[in-house]
């Protein structure tokens, strides 16, 4: 409900804005006073951390339940004080700004580093809220709640929380003279928490991963609402999400497809389904090293395809991976597996992450030996589902020395054309493109293997109609 208001009220902006325009009085050109007076910080009460409200957020009980929306109404006065760390003019946001508690990765104070929404009925307010503009948050008559994943204030309807009347924000948020430089927190994606969320961090040595480098931010025909784009890093190759919004005026811009440092808010997408980072404007990526660091992949140089079938798998009638001369192992040693499953009649291998609770869940399936020393001009295709992305978290391996256990065979990636699904629902098969694999030779194992982490890579996948021919 509130993406689709968002997008009713960016149209009746810009109706409102042409009408104001063209009843502005004729030769009234006085320049309006654009200081910003000092803030009175004693009449504002006393001082409050992000930490406090957030804790008393959460711990507010009614009828033995944490409440959905917590109101300070009834306390004195209180505010907080915060730098903005967003801005919404590439419209990448919109009618939201971000705030933190502190310049930095650190809070002097010596509360922990916290960041907070807001959400206003209003646009363009990076003119007004500008990024690095310190501002001092009036807190009574507002509430918090947590809104797909994330703290928010906003006003309190009820039980619902609603957004800041336009004619209200300056009430509320208030700002000081001083706009500060924000240095965003140096951070590696697999130490992110949630204490990070809504907060300005950079991550370095990454870039965005092959299948989707030659992609614009938000701009594909698959893009609704917003692009998802996975970037990864080079030293970890942990990935998160890079979301841009279909209403940026960046969002038909090609990526940059060299490697580097990234800066933005660190949130979680409108479903709250997974993690997110969302710059503000095409500047804050810096991906200028041509010197990528893709992952090296088998090149078969030799004429491939037009031949017959040497082996193939669609699942159906399928006695088990074990009977089948399948291996199938979680090497991490989770729950987290290949299994079959079946809709309209037809039977696939399914894996995902979800709700798994498990931080690393490197599961492997490999096929049975496939004899490859008689046939020449080999290829593989197999058609794959994604689902509920977040990541391209699958590959494909070949070894012709596997034995049985995957941590000790010498394994080559292959380069399937994998792209990224949708992030909410079902993609539908795709016919992965045949991959030339003329160049291996005797007894070949091809192995899929997936990298999910419980709730930040959780992309769900349906493997189907494994094909291998040869000459």
């Amino acid at each position: 409900m509130i993406k689709t208001n968002k997008i009713l009220a960016l149209g009746f902006g810009i109706v409102s804005m042409l009408f104001i325009n063209s009843c502005v009085e004729d030769d009234d050109y006085t320049t309006p006073n654009l200081t910003i007076a000092p803030v009175d910080v004693s009449s504002l009460g006393l001082e409050t951390s992000f930490s406090n409200i957030i804790a008393r957020y959460n711990t507010a009980v009614v009828n033995g339940e944490q409440v959905g929306v917590f109101s300070v109404e009834n306390d004195g006065p209180l505010y907080a004080v915060g730098y903005v760390v967003s801005d919404d003019g590439s419209g990448n946001f919109y009618e939201e700004i971000v705030i933190q508690n502190s310049i930095d990765g650190t809070d002097p104070s010596g509360d922990v580093r916290r960041g907070l929404k807001i959400d206003i009925n209003a646009n363009d307010l990076g003119g007004i809220y500008n990024f690095g503009r310190k501002v001092y948050i009036k807190l009574n008559g507002l509430a918090i709640s947590e809104d797909n994943g994330v703290y928010v204030l906003g006003k309190s309807e009820g039980n619902s929380l609603e957004q800041i009347e336009e004619s209200l924000v300056s009430d509320f948020i208030i700002r000081d003279p001083e706009t500060v430089v924000i240095e965003p927190k140096m951070v590696a994606i697999e130490d992110l928490t949630d204490l990070d969320e809504s907060t300005y961090i950079q991550l370095s040595n990454s870039q965005i991963v092959k299948a989707q480098k030659d992609l614009t931010y938000a701009g594909e025909a698959t893009d609704e609402f917003d692009g998802f784009r996975t970037i990864t890093n080079c030293d970890t190759n942990a990935s998160l999400l890079l979301q841009t919004s279909t209403f940026a005026d960046f969002n038909g811009a090609q990526l940059p497809s060299g490697k580097g440092t990234i800066s933005g808010v660190y949130t979680r997408d409108f479903g709250d389904d997974f993690s997110v980072l969302i710059v503000n404007a095409v500047t804050d990526i810096d991906f200028n090293d041509p010197n990528r660091c893709d992952p090296v992949v088998l090149e078969c140089t030799g004429v491939s395809g037009g031949g017959s079938t040497l082996y193939s798998e669609n699942f159906e009638g399928f006695g088990g991976y074990a009977a089948e001369g399948w291996t199938m192992t979680n090497v991490d040693g989770g729950s987290v597996d290949w299994f079959i499953s079946s809709f309209s009649g037809n039977n696939y291998s399914r894996i995902s992450a979800f709700s798994s609770g498990e931080s690393a869940a490197e599961v492997w399936l490999v096929t049975p030996d496939i004899d490859m020393d008689t046939t020449t001009g080999e290829e593989l295709s197999f058609d794959l589902e994604a689902a509920f992305a977040n990541g391209i978290i699958i590959s494909v391996y070949a070894s012709t020395d596997f034995s049985g256990d995957v941590t000790t065979a010498t394994w080559t990636q292959l380069d399937a054309n994998i792209q990224a699904g949708p992030s909410s629902g079902f993609g539908g098969f795709e016919t992965i493109d045949p991959i030339n694999i003329s160049c291996l030779d005797g007894s070949v194992n091809f192995a899929f293997v997936y990298t999910g982490s419980d709730p930040s890579a959780t992309t769900r996948y349906h493997l189907d109609n494994l094909v291998i021919t040869g000459n």
